[in-house]
């Protein structure tokens, strides 16, 4: 059995904005310390004899969708 990383993929993803700016500055008064950000959905860690099936555990279990999900083997 392989190991796999299991997140949503990134163009299923909605883009947000993280405030990058002072402690006490206020973000609502601030346009230029906003900054782009991309967020990978960790679902969790799985087991499987391949890709395929690491994703199919992990639809399984989190209810997300196989096909927005991808893999990525942990090596050992």
């Amino acid at each position: 059995m392989r190991t796999y990383i299991i997140l949503v993929k990134e163009d299923y993803m909605l883009d947000a904005l993280v405030y990058d700016g002072e402690q006490y500055d206020n973000p609502l008064d601030d346009d230029n310390n906003w900054k782009n950000f991309n967020p990978n959905h960790f679902v969790g860690i799985f087991k499987g004899m391949n890709e395929n099936e690491a994703i199919k555990e992990a639809s399984e279990t989190s209810g997300f969708n196989s096909k927005i999900l991808e893999a990525s083997e942990i090596m050992n």
